[in-house]
């Protein structure tokens, strides 16, 4: 009896420490800037990136995921950061929302900052096309896979940002 109790008690530290552990992995601008570059922003095509992107977000990222309905993933962070990944022979589709409340404003412009020097590097050949108005930034430039890729970055109404990024075959 002794050791069951010890056993559980030893379970519920752990898991404790899981959870702990997976909130302080999405918590400045530039963790997000590796989770983005690793579990949204894919260059790619197909469900296996899909799939791959997924355990990323999961096992890097502590996300868990909550429903799989009609080919697309939703994945949950603690912090209350979403993700939702779709894929198809012809595309990949990815959003995620990070609430209000995870990134203050310098961050939220030092993690904009970042994106536009980490997509820069992605096209070192051909130039990025850059779009930036009230509605936010959009990066477009094509992909490595015969695709184009489009990221799209903006700060919403309740001062939450949306990052959606879509990769399709180029026409």
């Amino acid at each position: 009896m002794k050791q069951i109790a010890l056993a559980s008690v030893l379970a519920t530290a752990a898991l404790s420490a899981i959870e702990a552990k997976a909130q302080d992995t999405l918590s400045s601008w530039d963790r997000y800037t590796s989770f983005l570059l690793s579990s949204c922003i894919l260059d790619d095509l197909g469900l296996r990136s899909k799939m791959m992107a997924g355990m990323q977000a999961e096992y890097g990222a502590g996300m868990t995921e909550r429903e799989d309905r009609d080919g697309m993933d939703f994945h949950d962070h603690p912090n209350g950061t979403t993700l939702e990944l779709s894929a198809s022979d012809e595309e990949v589709y990815c959003r995620v929302t990070i609430p209000s409340d995870v990134l203050d404003a310098d961050g939220i412009e030092k993690l904009q900052a970042d994106l536009d020097e980490q997509l820069g590097y992605k096209t070192p050949d051909d130039p990025i096309e850059t779009l930036k108005n009230a509605a936010g930034t959009t990066w477009s430039y094509d992909g490595t896979k015969n695709n184009r890729m489009t990221v799209v970055f903006s700060i919403q109404e309740d001062n939450s940002l949306l990052i959606e990024s879509n990769s399709r075959i180029a026409d």
